[in-house]
């Protein structure tokens, strides 16, 4: 649809010689969203379907794991590729992590900013509580356009440490 403007002015659209697609990219979709269980080592939403995504995103907000320094990371990387982790500090175990990242899915590529924690309440945001190597670019996040499992694993001897807080996966045209 076109709409002349409130002026009286003359406009002049030009269209290209060529087949060309307007609008539509760029596009946000919610694939799922999984939340921990108190004892959980693993969470998986299945049945996705990224064949027609650029970017993979994951938001994890207030999550609370079992201890300090436990890490958790995406379709079985380790914790040099790890999503995030639960530092050490004073009662870390009692807050929870929010933590936002993004993977090129032609290239398995993630960045990952760093977050911070919150108390139990869902409020009161503290401090960033990630260790440097974690934010960042890192190579190999074993998720493409052909990924149809997206496998969130807690560093193995450690869980999740209650049900609180969920993880989101947008799919980014």
């Amino acid at each position: 649809t076109l709409t002349a403007p409130t002026t009286s002015s003359n406009r002049t659209v030009t269209l290209p010689d060529a087949d060309v697609t307007l609008g539509g990219g760029g596009a946000i979709t919610h694939l799922g969203t999984l939340t921990p269980s108190a004892g959980a080592t693993s969470l998986s939403l299945s049945s996705v379907n990224l064949s027609s995504y650029k970017f993979l995103i994951v938001h994890v907000n207030h999550v609370r794991l079992s201890s300090d320094n436990v890490w958790f990371g995406l379709n079985g990387n380790g914790e040099g590729d790890a999503l995030t982790r639960q530092d050490t500090g004073a009662g870390v175990t009692g807050y929870g992590i929010s933590v936002r990242a993004i993977v090129d899915l032609s290239t398995s590529v993630m960045y990952a900013g760093t977050g911070g924690i919150m108390r139990d309440s869902g409020s009161d945001f503290l401090w960033a509580t990630y260790s440097i190597t974690y934010a960042g670019g890192h190579a190999g996040m074993n998720v493409s356009t052909s990924t149809t499992t997206l496998t969130i694993d807690v560093r193995s001897g450690y869980s999740f440490q209650v049900a609180q807080g969920n993880i989101r996966f947008y799919g980014v045209a």
